[in-house]
C-alpha cells in the first residue's frame, strides 16, 4: 500500500481480529471495560440472532498504512 492508502477487509463471518480490535485501541485506557466476547459473538452470529433473518449485516475492518 502506498502512502495515505487505507486497506479495508470485508468478511462474511467476523474473524478473531474483528473481536480483538477494541483491545488494541483501548489498551492504554484505564477506564475501559472490555465486552464479554461470548455475548459479542452471539449478537453478531447470523444463525443465532433473529435480527439477521430479516436484516443484513456486513463486517469490515479498516487499516491505515
Amino acid at each position: 500500500m502506498g502512502k495515505g492508502m487505507i486497506k479495508v477487509e470485508s468478511f462474511y463471518n467476523p474473524p478473531r481480529k474483528f473481536f480483538s480490535f477494541p483491545w488494541k485501541i483501548y489498551k492504554e485506557d484505564p477506564y475501559w471495560v472490555p465486552p464479554l466476547l461470548i455475548e459479542q459473538k452471539k449478537i453478531l452470529n447470523r444463525k443465532k440472532n433473529p435480527l439477521w433473518k430479516n436484516g443484513e449485516i456486513e463486517f469490515f475492518l479498516g487499516f491505515k498504512d
